[in-house]
């Protein structure tokens, strides 16, 4: 049963991921170029919305919303021809937001201090990323799926080492997952030019 609690909505970081969420599916509306892709993704989004938020999983909304963060900062970039400092900033503005909500949300499990730390690290991380697939030359889709990928397995790794659980043993599946998608997003883009 899916209960909604009334109490989120007056989180700070309830409200931002919602802003966020809006903004960046009023940009994803703006810069996709299929329709039938634009009305099956934004239905699919809005109903995993609905269930995430209501069930208590808020990190898979998160996720979403990083998706649509990232494909919206390339689309910036590559769309609109804003300078590259400028969408590097929004980035890893965004980035950040979204990895202080994601590390608050569990910051018992790695220290009530350090959650600070590696929000940043890891937005310097992603932003790594991003300037990096900056020059493939691929849709933004595929490269916004890549690095919420890397995004993920991050936090996971994070959240292994803050509980002193953290070995080969199991962050392996996780890498070997990411890779498995990583693989698969490269090989089905379309690559342009070529």
């Amino acid at each position: 049963m899916i209960k909604f609690d009334i109490k989120r909505l007056y989180n700070w970081q309830f409200i931002t991921v919602i802003s966020l969420f809006i903004a960046s599916i009023i940009g994803f509306i703006n810069f996709e170029s299929s329709l039938i892709f634009k009305i099956i993704f934004i239905a699919l989004v809005v109903l995993l919305a609905i269930y995430f938020l209501g069930i208590d999983a808020p990190e898979y909304f998160n996720i979403i919303v990083l998706f649509l963060v990232i494909f919206d900062c390339y689309n910036l970039y590559f769309s609109m021809n804003i300078p590259l400092w400028s969408v590097m900033i929004i980035s890893a503005v965004l980035v950040w937001i979204l990895a202080y909500i994601f590390l608050e949300s569990c910051k018992d499990k790695i220290g009530n201090k350090l959650y600070y730390v590696y929000s940043v690290l890891l937005s310097l991380v992603i932003l790594e990323i991003f300037l990096a697939l900056i020059s493939w030359p691929t849709d933004p889709k595929s490269k916004s799926m890549i690095i919420v990928s890397i995004f993920y397995i991050f936090y996971l790794m994070i959240l292994e080492k803050g509980t002193n659980s953290l070995n080969w043993k199991k962050i392996l599946p996780y890498i070997i997952s990411v890779i498995l998608i990583i693989v698969f997003v490269v090989v089905t883009t379309k690559w342009y030019g070529y």
